[in-house]
């Protein structure tokens, strides 16, 4: 059975919340001070470059199983009032949270602009199979067509 650790990093008034699968803490820590540096994107190493942060330490707050990490890691990021919070998104959504941020996408300009999209990009690369299922519908079905006329 793997073990995931649950760990936190704080500084000044923020709180981030994660986890880990890697065998040493250290690990997942190095890589977080690697994208501290040289890939700021992510809200957490923003903050912290703001902030002057040069290197964020990772604190063990537990292990447990895979199964329990997503409900313990929600847990602290929902109970924890103290802190600004940095985790972008929580760690395990239930279907009704899943059903709801998929609604609002589907409304939103984007999601339907990617629903466009990809209507249109299975057309051309299926283009030959398209055209073939609509032959042999057309050859299945041809008395039926004659009938209606």
């Amino acid at each position: 059975m793997t073990t995931t650790k649950i760990y936190k990093i704080e500084f000044d008034k923020y709180i981030y919340f994660g986890s880990t699968k890697q065998r040493y803490l250290s690990s997942r820590q190095s890589r977080h001070n690697h994208n501290l540096k040289h890939n700021p994107i992510q809200k957490l190493y923003r903050v912290a470059r703001e902030n002057e942060v040069s290197k964020l330490i990772c604190e063990l707050i537990c292990e447990c199983t895979e199964e329990e990490r997503l409900l313990k890691e929600n847990e602290l990021i929902q109970s924890n009032t103290d802190k600004i919070i940095l985790n972008d998104r929580l760690a395990f959504c239930d279907a009704e949270r899943k059903k709801e941020i998929n609604r609002k996408y589907a409304q939103s300009e984007k999601g339907k602009q990617a629903r466009r999209n990809c209507g249109k990009r299975y057309n051309e690369k299926h283009r030959d199979k398209i055209s073939q299922n609509k032959r042999e519908y057309y050859i299945k079905n041809k008395d039926k067509w004659k009938k209606q006329k």
